[in-house]
């Protein structure tokens, strides 16, 4: 993310400079305290008669900088720190809480035939669309393509239901978590003011047969996401079956009904093998999905690149770079965001930098999925059962996450306050207020509302959080699943603790 200064904070970053000056700092010392803090594990001052300096704090950059032109976010909150100036209080937010606004609305490249292959199902006559694959694959973000084009056919927009409680008190949980099939009954029911009596509610037969008879009667479109809280192992087969009973007879009834206007489509990481028992497979189409291909891979990078507005220069070192890259991440979008992130905005792009900063770790993840891919699957298949998952998925799954931490360990470094909004955010387990986020920090400790802001842009540029725009102008907030649960593990941590 780049930012400039405000009119106000020009003046006071130049008042602060002229004092400093007058101190005996040259450009030289400046710039080399402000890469103490931008990159705090290199020994800066070493270099300073070599006129050596991190990468957003060269004089160049200064230059730009105290001219009050925009620069990388993290050469502006390296110089601000250097001059002892809070960066909130001198950066132009404006300008950029507008933009963030405008840019919510997730990257989408590729996949552009199961998009079509999928909606045609679901304009035909598939009543139920089961998307599955690995956590950060794209399953919501091709769920979210779906209903967007079924919205503009004439389907009624619904707020998804995310069983993704993330084990929460149910006092902390703002929208129905509970895996049993009431709840989301009277949830689909409530949202289209048809009435539940008392007596509804306590039959639960009653209650499936009345939502049922609503999606018959209505053109609705229900979107559940993260189905696999719902199911369960089974350990005679290792299948994954719903835990309630109720949700299999639900959707029995709506393959089983003579007319459906409605459409649902389900997001899982596991596949519900209930549906290969309902027949009249017309009605219902399971679709599992994997990474971006090689082509694609490149295409979201240079998206990313291009909304950040850095260059993406593929000449043949830097393509080589992202394609290996890629290809060891088998083209998962989620790390690539993460990945892409960390390039963008800790070294403005330089991608052969990152690479050697990162080879080795990548060759070692390479050698620990080519012997995933040897394992003996009967071996494994009798130690993981019910996870239903290959060595392999479990081996991404874990690189992922390690990816996740070693994204939040350089953020805590480089700005506290976003590493700090972000743990605390990872109590909520849905799209959440801004203000909700911002008052779960200020419950422990003392922040001004700019601050947050830049923290909260530092995040979502970070792709570390989603954000969507309710009416009103209403900013959202939610962390991946997958983040969220690393977070939280860092919020955890007695470190990390705060006392009121």
């Amino acid at each position: 993310m780049k930012v400039k200064l405000s009119e106000t904070g020009h003046e006071q970053i130049k008042t602060r400079w002229t004092q400093k000056q007058k101190e005996g700092w040259t450009r030289e010392h400046l710039c080399t305290e402000a890469s103490q803090f931008a990159e705090p594990d290199t020994p800066w001052k070493e270099f300073f008669n070599v006129r050596r300096y991190a990468l957003n704090c060269t004089p160049e950059t200064l230059d730009r900088f105290l001219r009050g032109e925009v620069i990388q976010w993290q050469g502006f909150l390296a110089f601000c720190q250097a001059l002892n100036i809070e960066p909130s209080r001198v950066a132009e937010l404006d300008n950029l809480l507008e933009k963030l606004t405008q840019n919510i609305a997730p990257i989408w490249v590729g996949r552009e035939s199961v998009q079509s292959e999928l909606l045609n199902k679901l304009k035909g006559d598939c009543r139920i669309m089961v998307i599955t694959g690995i956590t950060g694959i794209g399953k919501t973000a091709l769920a979210y393509k779906l209903a967007e084009v079924l919205c503009q056919d004439g389907f009624p927009p619904e707020v998804p239901i995310d069983f993704d409680g993330f084990n929460q008190p149910d006092n902390q949980q703002s929208q129905p978590t509970a895996q049993n099939f009431t709840s989301v009954a009277i949830e689909l029911l409530h949202r289209v003011d048809e009435p539940v009596t008392g007596t509804q509610a306590k039959n639960p037969q009653q209650l499936l047969n009345k939502l049922v008879d609503n999606l018959v009667a209505h053109r609705r479109l229900i979107w559940l996401d993260s189905v696999e809280n719902l199911l369960e192992g089974k350990t005679e087969d290792g299948s994954n079956r719903f835990k309630d009973p109720l949700w299999r007879h639900f959707f029995q009834k709506i393959v089983e009904a003579e007319a459906f206007p409605s459409r649902i489509v389900i997001t899982s990481q596991d596949k519900p093998a209930d549906f290969k028992t309902f027949g009249q497979t017309n009605y219902w189409h399971i679709e599992a999905i994997t990474g971006l291909n090689a082509e694609e891979r490149i295409q979201l990078f240079q998206r990313l690149f291009e909304q950040a507005e850095v260059d993406l220069i593929l000449d043949g070192t830097n393509r080589a770079h992202l394609k290996y890259i890629g290809e060891i991440y088998e083209g998962h979008p989620l790390a690539l965001r993460l990945i892409a992130g960390d390039i963008i905005n800790r070294l403005n792009g330089n991608i052969v930098r990152y690479w050697e900063e990162n080879k080795d770790r990548f060759r070692r993840v390479k050698r620990m999925i080519d012997e995933a891919e040897q394992a003996d699957i009967n071996d494994y298949y009798k130690t993981n059962i019910l996870s239903n998952k290959s060595e392999k998925e479990n081996l991404i799954k874990k690189i992922l996450e390690e990816e996740i931490q070693g994204t939040i360990d350089r953020l805590e470094s480089f700005f506290e306050t976003a590493y700090l909004l972000l743990i605390y955010g990872s109590v909520y387990p849905y799209f959440e207020l801004k203000q909700a986020w911002f008052f779960q920090l200020q419950l422990y400790l003392e922040y001004e509302e700019e601050a947050l802001e830049l923290a909260l842009l530092t995040l979502f540029n970070r792709y570390l959080v989603e954000i969507q725009q309710h009416p009103g102008n209403e900013i959202h907030i939610k962390q991946h699943n997958l983040i969220r649960n690393v977070a939280f593990k860092n919020l955890k941590t007695p470190k990390n603790k705060r006392d009121k």
